[in-house]
Formats: structure tokens, C-alpha cells, sequence
């Protein structure tokens, strides 16, 4: 057997492990690892999750 069904199953497995961790956003466009705390705290005030005394008691920790 071949090196080079290695290299090429290699290279197939990471090209898939880079497609799943885009789609389930483990990568943001940003080249960074998620997204900003901000923004999960945005997201989980829109969604109904936390109620705006804690949405901007979060924001004020945050930026300090």
C-alpha cells in the first residue's frame, strides 16, 4: 500500500473537519474560535433568555 492514500484520506478528513466546524459556527468569520461574549449576550437577551437588568448588569462586567 501507498503513503499516498494516507496523505489523501489526511487531507479528506481534515477538509470535512473544517466544513462541520464552520457550519456549526466553532469558527467565526473572524478567524477566531466563536463569537464575543457581547454578542452571546445579544443573542440570548433577543431569545428571551435573560431580562435587560441582566443583559446590561453582563455588558457592564464585561467591558470593565
Amino acid at each position: 500500500m501507498s503513503w499516498g492514500w494516507f496523505v489523501g484520506l489526511g487531507v479528506v478528513v481534515l477538509a470535512l473537519g473544517i466544513r462541520i466546524a464552520v457550519r456549526k459556527g466553532l469558527l467565526s468569520k473572524r478567524g477566531g474560535i466563536g463569537e464575543s461574549p457581547e454578542n452571546t449576550v445579544r443573542t440570548r437577551y433577543a431569545r428571551g433568555e435573560i431580562s435587560k437588568e441582566e443583559y446590561e448588569r453582563i455588558l457592564r462586567d464585561l467591558r470593565r
